[in-house]
């Protein structure tokens, strides 16, 4: 090996090792909460404390998953999606600054709040259950209530 074939491995190597030493680690997502949906009184609950984090972390904005269950009623995932928005503006949420994804589908109905700092990828979707495996329900004749809503 040469004396400048040498010289430029140790420049290359220094300049290496001074990059890794000066990369900063990227945030990460920050999940708060992860819960089977059962009802719509422990939903608003938990809209409350994401709320609360939000108010505390304004530069900071959030993101939630909703996961439709094994067996699902047409629509449920978009009923839910809707009655998170309505419960946003009922308690003075900016629903812009949290988007609300379809995660696919779980063994039942799940949700998860995420706090997202500046410039963090997206949660990735975690759905376990293979959409072709879903049983979707339609709507019946008679009138069964739904509480779709949190």
């Amino acid at each position: 090996m040469s004396l400048f074939t040498t010289k430029l491995a140790v420049i290359f190597l220094v300049l290496l090792a001074f990059q890794l030493i000066n990369v900063q680690e990227k945030p990460a997502a920050i999940l708060i909460d992860s819960f089977q949906y059962s009802n719509s009184e422990d939903a608003s609950l938990r809209i409350d404390i994401l709320r609360n984090v939000l108010n505390q972390a304004p530069d900071k904005g959030g993101y939630i998953i909703v996961y439709g269950g094994k067996i699902s009623k047409k629509g449920e995932i978009e009923a839910h999606i809707r009655g998170i928005k309505q419960a946003f503006v009922l308690k003075g949420i900016d629903y812009q600054r949290v988007p609300i994804m379809k995660g696919g589908y779980r063994e039942k109905v799940a949700v998860e709040f995420w706090v997202l700092p500046e410039g963090v990828d997206l949660p990735k979707l975690t759905p376990t259950i293979d959409a072709k495996k879903v049983r979707i329900k339609g709507v019946s004749r008679k009138i069964i209530p739904y509480e779709c809503c949190f």
